[in-house]
């Protein structure tokens, strides 16, 4: 890799003028995240909101950083600890060590980084600047200690607000569908009449959207009767499955779920046999 010699490079694009747009944040997940690492929240929201500024990103959108990582570095030598500043032929081999090993930081967190070794909130071992230099072992230090802590953050944080986002859609979803089956709702019904042979392919949620309607009506201890009809249906079906279940445990565990709710599973038959002689003549 060919560079200028760091003192002739100036700055070509600020790095805060880069127009590049990062997703929204989630708050929740911020806060979930800080909770989990004992972060503070400000922390989670730098790494997410610098996920987009990484070098490797900025660089493959066509922005020459180079200046700018220069720039960082020997600013961030000075103010921790490097108390002559830098060699310009070391600035120039810790610019290709951060672009070489180091290209999925932001440029911001270079500093971020040794203000967290500075605090002692990531563990870098020996990485002091003695004698008041800095090279690239101790910038290396920094930096990995570095990327394990914010790599867990933002690991965090993405997971928590993936999981945020998954349920939103779930929600949306449930209430496009509601929609959907109530604009919709008698060409769905009439969909089920015309192929719907017999009572166990009823879908049993249109039972409570027929009561709803008021599209069933029941004579005086006609649900009873229908209810101790379904009652028998599954008295029945776990006999079956008794039978059947003699050396075969899944129809063992099949038979014992089956008997362990039958009150339910009677309600359900109940509630399927209602639909499909009262709505759908049959």
């Amino acid at each position: 890799m060919s560079m200028q010699p760091s003192h002739q490079i100036q700055p070509s694009i600020p790095h805060n003028k880069l127009q590049i747009v990062s997703p929204a944040l989630e708050p929740r997940a911020i806060e979930v995240a800080a909770r989990h690492c004992g972060a503070t929240q400000s922390v989670v929201s730098f790494i997410a909101k610098g996920n987009e500024m990484q070098i490797r990103k900025i660089r493959a959108r066509g922005y020459d950083c180079l200046a700018e990582i220069q720039i960082e570095i020997s600013q961030v030598a000075k103010d921790y600890g490097a108390r002559n500043g830098l060699d310009p032929f070391v600035l120039d081999e810790c610019t290709r060590f951060v672009l070489e090993k180091f290209p999925m930081i932001a440029i911001p967190e270079i500093r971020a980084a040794y203000r967290s070794w500075a605090s002692g909130e990531i563990e870098t071992g020996n990485a002091e600047m003695y004698g008041g230099t800095m090279d690239v072992r101790q910038l290396g230090k920094v930096l990995s200690a570095w990327v394990e802590y914010r790599n867990k953050i933002y690991f965090n944080y993405c997971k928590e607000a993936e999981r945020i986002a998954a349920e939103k859609k779930e929600e949306e979803d449930k209430i496009f569908a509601a929609k959907y089956f109530a604009e919709n709702f008698h060409s769905i019904l009439e969909g089920y009449k015309a192929k719907v042979e017999k009572w166990d392919d009823v879908p049993v949620f249109l039972y409570d959207a027929l009561i709803e309607r008021g599209m069933i009506q029941f004579e005086d201890g006609e649900r009873k009767r229908i209810l101790a009809e379904a009652t028998v249906i599954i008295a029945k079906q776990i006999e079956d499955a008794r039978a059947e279940s003699i050396g075969k445990p899944l129809k063992v565990y099949y038979a014992d779920s089956l008997e362990s709710s039958k009150e339910e599973h009677a309600k359900v038959v109940a509630r399927k046999i209602s639909v499909f002689r009262k709505v759908f003549n049959k």
